[in-house]
């Protein structure tokens, strides 16, 4: 018997819904540095090189020496680590001349700086789903494109940022927080024809956006941020609200 399910957003064309079905089923978790550090540590003791790890919670440092090894092998299990754990080579540096390249193949020399993060990385015990709040006018945009970071200094001077909450008492709230900036903000200005009064909460399946960064706000409680685009299949409106 086929199961019986319901595709997230169901405002979606039916491309983006296999889409986003396709996309969460392959999506790997990132797991913790630690253990990434141990699986790597434990890949590199079968190689004959001297090498040497360290782990910080923003990424991992390798220093390797790799005049025993067969390049290509190397890259290969190596390869196979970093996609398995759900990391990337952030960065692979030659060490004699401390220059940037794509692979070691790629260089003549022995020794190299590594660079490891996370693809999928967000704050512990995080949900699944997140809310996001925007007006109806707004959401006409977010329906074609998806949501991208976008700044309106409305509390400090913030870097491009996109601001979720797992409370949904939060995104309630800050539709009221917002609709008072926008109406302050544009209140003398004649051709402003944006609708303040209909608004909507939008909830978004983290869980099915490959290669996020999500980061917790310490300024507000239950407040997440990303620098990242939110594709439109994994966005949904949740609740409208009409003031």
């Amino acid at each position: 018997m086929i199961k019986d399910f319901k595709f997230f957003n169901e405002d979606a064309n039916c491309f983006d819904k296999f889409f986003h079905l396709t996309m969460k089923e392959g999506l790997i978790r990132s797991v913790e540095y630690d253990i990434f550090s141990e699986k790597l540590k434990n890949t590199l003791d079968n190689f004959e090189c001297e090498y040497d790890i360290k782990t910080t919670d923003k990424y991992v440092k390798l220093i390797i020496d790799v005049q025993n090894i067969n390049k290509k092998h190397f890259e290969k299990q190596l390869s196979d680590i970093v996609n398995n754990m759900g990391y990337f080579e952030s960065k692979i540096i030659d060490f004699d001349n401390f220059n940037e390249i794509k692979s070691l193949s790629f260089s003549k020399n022995k020794k190299f700086l590594i660079f490891f993060q996370k693809r999928f990385d967000v704050p512990q015990n995080t949900p699944d789903r997140l809310y996001h709040a925007t007006t109806k006018h707004y959401y006409e945009k977010i329906k074609k494109t998806g949501l991208t970071t976008k700044s309106q200094k409305m509390i400090s001077n913030d870097l491009d940022r996109l601001y979720l909450t797992d409370n949904l008492a939060e995104a309630l709230d800050f539709c009221t927080q917002k609709r008072f900036f926008y109406k302050q903000k544009y209140n003398k200005i004649k051709k402003f024809d944006m609708n303040i009064d209909d608004w909507v909460i939008l909830e978004i399946d983290i869980s099915s956006i490959p290669d996020i960064k999500l980061y917790k706000d310490e300024k507000m409680d239950n407040s997440y941020y990303t620098y990242d685009f939110i594709p439109w299949y994994a966005v949904k409106i949740f609740e409208e609200i009409n003031f």
